[in-house]
């Protein structure tokens, strides 16, 4: 379903998007893709094709995606994969192209990142009315198919264990938005916002020639401060606050799993956000940095050459920004 807004919509998820003093001439909301509601705001473009068919051809693309790469629609080919008993598979383009991406993030980050972690999804089903804390037999079967490094690609063969859990909903959101951009851009679109969960995109230029305007959501509510924006940027923010179930045994468990403990990530962060000129790189490196914990994510960044912005809200409210970013603080 589309719904078209006359008004410049303001996202209240991990990520609000400001857009400030500039009116946009077109926004939209796609509900209920890959889990979340998608929201989109065009500019003024040199584009052949109306707004309202530019948005059409988006939401084209992310239900394609979503045939492809959704964990929980039985109908679709990673559901389907992840079904399949046979140690090896072939895949479809855009699922290869998935797995080997995930798997380049999952070897940079050690493993922080891991696309084969859908069995503790499955287990701790945060969504769902599953008793928690899993049965320690059941947690230690679901840990023991956590293991990218037991993957082998080829072409688009993929080889891999019995009982492995494909899941990346860590990076598909944010390689989206970079799909979405792409299409705009190509289609002459001059600028403009995109919202999926916790990322954000913007493309582009702002008519007046201002810097597009996010602001960050602090964990505990209210916002932490505001980035300055220009080009094409995504951003992507983890915390546990977005999705969490107290269990029986009164402890809160969130959606962040540690690969290495099969258990919700305990690091000491409530929040990280990232900012990349890459989309899938933004996305998924805010969830290894999460599991990493403060002192592992400033050292990460450091021995990646800095190539990415960040900023890592502890749980005892000490925040750290990279020097690069334009931000102000609220």
């Amino acid at each position: 379903m589309r719904r078209v807004l006359s008004l410049v919509l303001i996202v209240f998820l991990f990520v609000l998007l400001l857009v400030a003093c500039t009116p946009a001439p077109y926004s939209a909301v796609l509900c209920g893709k890959m889990n979340t509601d998608v929201l989109i705001t065009l500019y003024s473009n040199g584009a052949d094709k109306s707004a309202d068919e530019l948005i059409a051809a988006c939401e084209d693309l992310l239900d394609e995606a979503e045939q492809a790469l959704s964990r929980t629609d039985a109908a679709a080919e990673l559901a389907r994969v992840n079904a399949n008993m046979e140690t090896t598979v072939t895949l479809s383009d855009t699922l290869a192209d998935m797995l080997r991406l995930s798997l380049s993030l999952s070897r940079e980050t050690s493993g922080a990142f891991d696309p084969t972690a859908g069995a503790l999804s499955v287990l701790y089903d945060i969504t769902g009315d599953t008793h928690l804390p899993p049965d320690p037999d059941a947690l230690a079967a679901a840990k023991a198919t956590v293991d990218y490094t037991a993957l082998a690609l080829e072409g688009n063969t993929l080889s891999r264990p019995v009982g492995t859990v494909l899941d990346f909903g860590a990076i598909a959101k944010g390689h989206l938005a970079a799909v979405l951009v792409d299409y705009l851009l190509a289609e002459g679109v001059s600028g403009g916002v995109l919202s999926l969960g916790g990322n954000v995109a913007v493309f582009g230029e702002k008519p007046n020639g201002k810097p597009f305007r996010v602001a960050v959501r602090a964990p505990e509510g209210g916002y932490l401060g505001e980035l300055a924006l220009s080009g094409n940027t995504y951003v992507s923010t983890s915390g546990a606050y977005e999705r969490f179930r107290v269990g029986t045994d009164g402890v809160t468990y969130h959606h962040i799993f540690d690969p290495a403990t099969g258990k919700p990530a305990d690091s000491g962060l409530a929040s990280v956000t990232v900012v990349s000129r890459d989309g899938a790189r933004a996305d998924a490196l805010s969830t290894a940095l999460y599991v990493m914990g403060y002192d592992a994510a400033i050292s990460f960044w450091e021995k990646a050459g800095r190539n990415f912005d960040m900023i890592l809200v502890r749980e005892d409210g000490e925040v750290f920004v990279t020097p690069d970013l334009t931000f102000e603080a609220a």
